[in-house]
């Protein structure tokens, strides 16, 4: 069984603007009973991010921005299939890290 991770923007959920998917609103809400819960969350997400390297943190960066694989590939000069194999890394090494609190 495959699980899905979810990415959030959690600036635009602090800011609860109207048009949060369901899931985000769960977010908000989660944050709204417990301040903390939603700083840790924060700092645990960059603590994470530092252990990607440098090219994985900026496709990550357009991907959280809404941009698609070929969209970065353009911006980044390397072609889709070099984001995808990116991303995917980027993927497994912050599942590892959450996983096994690998911070």
């Amino acid at each position: 069984m495959r699980k899905r991770v979810l990415y959030f923007d959690m600036e635009k959920i602090e800011r609860i603007e109207e048009d949060l998917a369901p899931s985000e609103r769960e977010v908000a809400r989660r944050a709204a009973t417990d301040p903390r819960r939603g700083m840790v969350l924060r700092l645990d997400l960059e603590a994470a991010m530092e252990k990607l390297t440098a090219r994985q943190r900026e496709a990550i960066g357009f991907l959280a921005h809404g941009h698609n694989e070929q969209e970065i590939a353009e911006v980044m000069g390397i072609s889709q299939p070099a984001v995808h194999k990116l991303l995917t890394k980027a993927r497994i090494t912050l599942k590892n890290i959450f996983q096994e609190g690998g911070l």
